[in-house]
């Protein structure tokens, strides 16, 4: 699909990316999807609480957008640590800064590999979790008085 074959509204909707308010697909919902032809939704664990009911409503969302041109975006904003938004079935790895003072950035990369993977195989195509993190405070064990 060629952007030039888009129109104006499908061009719109493309720009958008929505959180949905509860954990089922709404009315509101499915016109996102048909009528104003939107990106995609990002899901949190407001929207779920177990694993078969993340994939289910991941599933009607694609469902839904089978009328569509351009498939949807499913976006998560999982990391690890103290940033799941994972159902508790799924382990929560540690924050990628643990996992690199043990395991330096092999153990990173591959933590982040183990993600990956678990977010395509449950739907997802898309992580808003960061690619450079920023450590802004020292180790509260290295602060000295």
């Amino acid at each position: 699909m060629k952007v030039e074959e888009l129109s104006i509204q499908e061009k719109i909707g493309q720009m958008l990316i929505l959180g949905i308010d509860s954990n089922r697909i709404t009315e509101e919902v499915k016109n996102m999807i048909q009528v104003y032809k939107i990106g995609g939704f990002i899901l949190y664990k407001k929207n779920f609480d177990t694993y078969n009911q993340m994939v289910e409503i991941i599933k009607q969302l694609k469902e839904l957008n089978k009328v569509n041109k351009i498939p949807l975006f499913i976006a998560i904003d999982q990391e690890g640590g103290r940033v799941n938004r994972m159902p508790k079935e799924i382990l929560n790895l540690p924050s990628a800064y643990l996992i690199s003072k043990k395991l330096g950035t092999d153990g990173v990369k591959k933590s982040a590999q183990i993600i990956g993977k678990i977010l395509k195989q449950s739907g997802y195509n898309l992580n808003f979790a960061p690619v450079l993190d920023l450590k802004r405070f020292p180790d509260r064990h290295a602060i000295r008085r």
